[in-house]
């Protein structure tokens, strides 16, 4: 008589995980549920009949696999998982997975203050009460940067249009117009900034878009800027592999030398073409290569234009500028350089 019906949930009067009607059978005088029973069913579709079913130790529904070598596939709600014979329902094997998922409170730890970046590896193990038996393990790496580390190394003063909120945010110096600038920090290489490097200028270059060079770079110093994507070079990591130079720049990221999981949304989309071998020892601060050290290309380079100083990077920095250790030790480093060439 307590029985209501409700939409959108099961009506059967039987187990529902999310109906007071598990209450109601739980009350004392309360009758049987009754033969509550669930099944793994081969059904024959064009016959229109059961070929075999296996019973479940304990009721609920569950998913099932089935293999090109007629075997099926499938867990149940007493936490096994299992292999049948497609053709007779035989079973052919069984194991306990433990598969119920727990949710845990989250892992909380304090940081000690460091002097300097580093790598640091945060081991977890799963143990069973009573015996403390490991069922489970596994481990993450983090890398903890001091706040200093992002910190200006540079007096400069900045010119920098579509950068300067970060920028200052980090303790840059911004200027107003291009002629009061030490350095121009800019996304697109444009003809007016070519010509301002000519003429002895400094500039940053961000080139994180397929339009970011809207000028021609030519000669024993030239570049060019291309997408990653349909390349060579699009991004398998099977057979490429992305380094960092850290003799000049860039010791302050403890990767040591390679790009990883530290450079999660950082990773460059372009790549830098036309920068000659011989200058990658002095001139290159991060690239990539394919296979056995083939195909190499520049993602951070210098170059000089005329009387002037262009640094180019492909990292994916402007919108990482602030929330990003990373990517603040990259801008600290490269426009730190750039005024120093």
């Amino acid at each position: 008589k307590d029985f209501v019906p409700k939409d959108r949930v099961y009506n059967t009067g039987t187990l529902s995980f999310s109906d007071p009607i598990t209450a109601l059978y739980a009350r004392p005088g309360a009758p049987g549920r009754g033969n509550i029973r669930s099944y793994l069913q081969a059904y024959d579709p064009v016959a229109q009949k059961e070929v075999w079913r296996a019973p479940d130790k304990d009721y609920g529904a569950h998913g099932a696999m089935v293999t090109a070598s007629d075997l099926v596939f499938s867990g149940d709600w007493s936490g096994r998982f299992s292999a049948y014979d497609a053709r007779t329902g035989a079973k052919l094997w069984s194991t306990p997975v433990q598969a119920d998922v727990v949710k845990l409170r989250p892992i909380k730890f304090k940081v000690p203050n460091v002097s300097k970046s580093r790598r640091a590896r945060l081991n977890m193990k799963l143990v069973t009460n009573g015996n403390n038996k490991v069922v489970a393990k596994n481990y993450i790496d983090l890398y903890f940067f001091p706040r200093s580390s992002a910190k200006p190394t540079t007096k400069a003063k900045v010119y920098a249009p579509a950068h300067g909120e970060a920028l200052k945010k980090l303790g840059y110096t911004l200027v107003n117009k291009q002629e009061q600038a030490d350095v121009v920090v800019t996304g697109h290489l444009t003809e007016e900034l070519r010509h301002y490097l000519l003429q002895g200028g400094r500039v940053l270059w961000l080139a994180e878009t397929d339009n970011a060079q809207q000028t021609p770079l030519a000669g024993y110093y030239g570049a060019h800027v291309a997408p990653r994507k349909g390349s060579s070079w699009s991004g398998d990591w099977a057979s490429n592999f992305n380094w960092l130079n850290q003799d000049v720049l860039f010791k302050d990221i403890p990767t040591n030398g390679t790009v990883d999981f530290a450079f999660a949304d950082l990773t460059p989309e372009h790549v830098i073409h036309g920068v000659h071998p011989y200058y990658y020892q002095t001139d290159v601060h991060s690239g990539l290569f394919l296979g056995w050290i083939q195909k190499a290309v520049a993602l951070v380079s210098e170059r000089n234009i005329g009387r002037g100083k262009l640094m180019i990077s492909t990292y994916r920095l402007k919108d990482h500028l602030t929330k990003h250790p990373v990517a603040d030790v990259l801008v600290r480093d490269l426009l730190a350089r750039v005024v120093a060439m």
